[in-house]
Order: structure tokens, then C-alpha cells, then sequence
């Protein structure tokens, strides 16, 4: 993420999925996504920060139940 950006790699990303998990409670709440579905999108780390992101396949299943 940070160089696609233009940043260095050791700057952090912190916060970066806030604004995800903003709207999925929002969709929780307002009855368009079930309340056990699981995170949006989640962090894949290394020891010290995170390598990349990435959606679970059983959040993609409830949007897209048809594959």
C-alpha cells in the first residue's frame, strides 16, 4: 500500500480500515448485513505491521451469495 502511494515502507497505515468497519456496523444496524457477519476486511501482518488486507470469503458470501 505505502508504494502505490509514494510513501516509504515503514510508514504505518494506522487507521486504515476504520472507515470500513464504520460503514459495516452502519449496515449491521440499519438490517442490511446480518450482525454475525464478520469483519469487512481484515490485516494480514508481519511482526510489525501489516503486509496487506484482505476480504474473508464468508463476508464475500453473504454479499455475494451466488458466487
Amino acid at each position: 500500500m505505502c508504494s502505490l502511494a509514494g510513501h516509504e515502507p515503514t510508514r504505518t497505515l494506522k487507521g486504515f480500515i476504520r472507515p470500513v468497519r464504520r460503514l459495516q456496523k452502519r449496515l449491521v444496524y440499519e438490517g442490511l448485513l446480518p450482525p454475525d457477519i464478520p469483519d469487512a476486511l481484515i490485516t494480514i501482518d508481519n511482526p510489525s505491521f501489516a503486509i496487506r488486507f484482505e476480504v474473508p470469503d464468508k463476508f464475500r458470501d453473504v454479499l455475494c451469495p451466488d458466487g
